[in-house]
């Protein structure tokens, strides 16, 4: 699924998410070189300090990562210097040449790691690591781009980057815009080379908040590159695919044979994509150029699987077939949603497929996403059109394009046990997760899928699903289901109880453990959905129904939720319950400040999940 950049980095074994005083970069010195043909040399010199057992957890050892197909590394110098000054150089042993691992399941690549386990560290104590690494081959013949990423939350003392190139290959430099950022100076030439110095220096640490946007969106950064901007990017691309998206003969009758009986364009694109999405196994191979180069659709026909350029290359070929044009759209696969403005392939990680006669975009490497509906991940990110040779931007999730609606019929015995039974139908980005769950239910699975979700709403007891095959992504994301459960409340009474889930999603019912979002000082990321809860309670002869929880109402900018109870018999024993709730955010970035009506708004629904249903035996009630 993922677009890999092919990018040298030094990382520790565990990753800082928070300001924090357990490490401290106290130097770090690197030094490029570019030649003409964008062929490169970069030594780093790098000082930490380890201020706590956590710092060294996350620093004891260090990870050079590098492509063996494209690149040479070494390291030069390794040694821990303790607090009275003593080095300690770390053995050869202790420098390891390992298989990097590939960025998922199924996933394969070229990438090695020099792993460098320093020695005697101990609060206070320094480590000081030097590498070099020289590539050899670029991804885009004649370019240079490299990225550098300063997180936040690190105490950078000194960060120093030396830029020096040939003339025959020209190099603009990008910082971030926001205050503190990188200076860059433009220095004599020397040697016959252009020079710049690049300083840097972040003393004051920040916590990274939880759903921040990430990298390039809120880090301070240092963009270097002969690349003018992102639309190259897409030139290049395309320029690498055009002959792997030909229709050839397998791709003619392959498609001619997916569409027969289809006259419709817009239900032949239907059914080339859910072809593509179903019958082409998800693989990422991320060998030389293979990060941006993708397969012949021919082979990825004849082997049946590919990532998600693959994916991409022959959906856009089946649909060429039928005379429907598609193009590729390069887009990042995460929570990065700016592009900068030099080119390289981050923040790009991953490749979709856009239809601009119905200016729709689909990703086929999404096995539980219908035709034109998208992740949250790949949604409202700015994309580059490969073929157009321009800017475009995803739709965002809107609340009333991603709704489930829920009917929950309960059954109370005398003695409290509950029968009931539910019916769901989710529409939009979060429906993936339930066909997810119900193409689960199968086998061992059967069993524990519903067990598992009547205790997640603090419910024990047995039930099961009936619902069209998931596999077609045809079918709606809808089930329908019947549960059984012990007791939740003791009877005759007189007693009160919550409004039971039963085997509902139960979207609203888990902002009863919500916390309040913390006070935001960035951006983060906020997500669009609409739910609608009807209970209906029916509760045993030997009780009456005595009070019900009063309405709730609640407000504010895209947020709102109303619930009602009412008794639905005159006998008092039927109780009908119902629960709104839409959150619908302008975008999928939200500003500092927003949490605030959405804090109110989980304080309204936790209020109303507290309100409880009382009840008295029936003689009882007859006395009054």
């Amino acid at each position: 699924m993922r677009l890999l950049l092919c990018v040298v980095v030094m990382v520790p074994a565990g990753v800082a998410t928070a300001a924090n005083p357990h490490f401290r970069v106290e130097q770090r010195h690197i030094v490029i070189d570019v030649k003409a043909d964008g062929t490169s040399r970069t030594e780093t010199y790098e000082v930490t300090s380890l201020l706590s057992d956590t710092g060294i957890d996350w620093y004891g050892e260090v990870s050079l990562y590098f492509s063996a197909d494209s690149q040479e590394a070494e390291v030069l110098e390794a040694f821990t210097e303790l607090p009275e000054r003593t080095r300690i150089a770390v053995e050869d042993k202790a420098i390891r040449l390992t298989a990097a691992h590939a960025p998922g399941e199924g996933s394969y690549s070229d990438s090695k790691a020099h792993t460098v386990i320093f020695p005697q560290l101990v609060h206070g104590a320094r480590t000081h690591l030097r590498t070099v690494v020289s590539d050899h081959a670029q991804l885009y013949a004649g370019q240079y781009f490299e990225d550098f990423y300063f997180s936040p939350s690190v105490h950078y003392e000194d960060v120093v980057i030396d830029v020096s190139h040939e003339p025959g290959i020209a190099l603009a430099i990008e910082v971030s815009d926001r205050p503190g950022a990188a200076v860059v100076e433009q220095l004599p030439d020397a040697d016959g080379k252009v020079r710049y110095r690049v300083r840097f220096s972040q003393t004051k640490r920040e916590r990274i908040e939880a759903a921040s946007v990430e990298d390039m969106d809120i880090d301070h950064y240092v963009r270097i590159s002969s690349i003018p901007d992102m639309l190259t990017i897409g030139k290049f691309y395309q320029a690498s695919s055009n002959d792997k998206e030909a229709v050839t003969p397998d791709v003619q009758a392959l498609a001619d044979e997916i569409t027969a009986g289809i006259d419709d364009p817009l239900e032949q694109a239907r059914a080339l994509y859910e072809y593509v999405a179903r019958e082409i196994r998800y693989v990422a191979i991320y060998l030389g150029d293979g990060g941006v180069v993708p397969n012949f659709a021919d082979d990825i026909i004849r082997n049946r699987y590919g990532d998600c350029k693959d994916h991409n290359t022959l959906l856009i070929a089946l649909l060429a077939a039928k005379g429907v044009e598609a193009e590729s759209a390069l887009i990042n696969s995460g929570y990065t949603y700016t592009l900068p403005k030099l080119g390289g392939v981050a923040p790009f990680n991953h490749v979709i497929t856009y239809l601009p006669q119905w200016d729709m975009y689909v990703d086929s490497t999404d096995p539980y996403a219908p035709f034109g509906v998208l992740a949250y991940e790949t949604s409202d990110k700015p994309v580059v059109l490969a073929k157009s040779k321009k800017y475009g931007r995803t739709p965002r999730v809107s609340a009333m394009a991603n709704q489930t609606t829920v009917e929950v019929e309960i059954s109370i015995a005398e003695d409290g046990t509950l029968t009931g039974t539910t019916e769901a139908h989710l529409v939009g980005a979060t429906s993936r997760s339930t066909r997810a769950a119900l193409l689960n239910y199968t086998g061992m699975y059967k069993d524990e899928l519903a067990r598992d979700e009547l205790s997640s709403v603090g419910l024990v007891g047995e039930g099961s699903y009936e619902f069209q095959p998931m596999d077609n992504l045809s079918n709606p994301v809808a089930y329908t289901a019947t549960f059984e459960t012990q007791p939740v409340t003791n009877f005759p009474g007189p007693g009160a109880m919550q409004v039971p889930v039963g085997l509902a999603p139960g979207k609203i019912a888990r902002f009863g453990a919500h916390p309040p979002e913390p006070k935001h000082t960035r951006p983060f990321v906020c997500l669009s959905y609409s739910v609608t809860e009807t209970y209906t309670l029916s509760f045993p002869d030997t009780v009456n129904v005595t009070r019900l929880p009063p309405e709730r109402l609640f407000f504010a900018g895209g947020y709102s939720y109303r619930s009602s109870y009412r008794r639905a018999d005159d006998r008092e024993r039927t109780v009908l319950v119902t629960r709104e709730l839409v959150i619908d955010n302008p975008a999928h970035v939200c500003q500092p400040g927003d949490e605030v009506p959405f804090n109110e708004l989980i304080g309204v629904i936790q209020a109303d999940l507290r309100g409880q249903v009382f009840y008295e035996p029936v003689a009882a009630s007859n006395l009054d």
